[in-house]
C-alpha cells in the first residue's frame, strides 16, 4: 500500500526517475574499505572490565558511505575482543588479516561506530572483515 502511494506521488510530481526497491529488496548497509598504512601496538590483554584497544591507520579505497570518501585518511581504534574475526590467539590483531597493505571492510551503522571525531573512529570489531584477495 505505502509503496503504491509513494509511486503515485512521484508520478504526480513528475519524478519519472524515481525508483522504488522491488518487493522484499532492502537497501544494503553503507560500507567502506580501508588499505592499512600502519598498525599500533597490541594492548597485551583482552578487553574485559577494562577495554583494550589497538589502533590502525589507513586510507579509504572504496566506499558507499558518504562520510568516508575515497582517499580519506582515518585513525581507527578497535576493542580487542577474544573470538573476533580479526584477532589471533594472543591479544591483538591477527597479522595475517590486519597488517600494512591489507584491506579491511567496515560496516557503517550506529551500533558499529562507537564514536567519531573528525578522522578518528572507534569501531566495534564485529563490524570489520578482512578482504581476501
Amino acid at each position: 500500500m505505502w509503496r503504491s502511494i509513494c509511486f503515485a506521488i512521484a508520478l504526480l510530481m513528475g519524478m519519472t526517475q524515481f525508483v522504488l526497491p522491488a518487493a522484499g529488496q532492502t537497501k544494503s548497509k553503507p560500507r567502506f574499505v580501508v588499505k592499512v598504512v600502519s598498525v599500533g601496538r597490541s594492548p597485551g590483554f583482552w578487553s574485559g572490565i577494562v577495554e583494550a584497544d589497538q589502533s590502525l591507520d589507513g586510507v579509504v579505497v572504496e566506499s558507499s558511505a558518504m562520510q568516508f570518501p575515497v582517499g580519506k585518511h582515518l585513525h581507527i581504534e578497535v576493542p580487542i575482543v577474544s573470538g573476533s574475526s580479526i584477532v589471533g590467539s594472543a591479544p591483538g590483531f591477527d597479522e595475517s588479516k590486519v597488517s600494512v597493505g591489507k584491506l579491511l571492510k567496515f560496516t557503517v551503522t550506529k551500533a558499529c561506530i562507537q564514536f567519531q571525531i573528525l578522522d578518528e573512529l572507534k569501531i566495534d570489531p564485529s563490524c570489520i572483515r578482512a578482504v581476501k584477495r
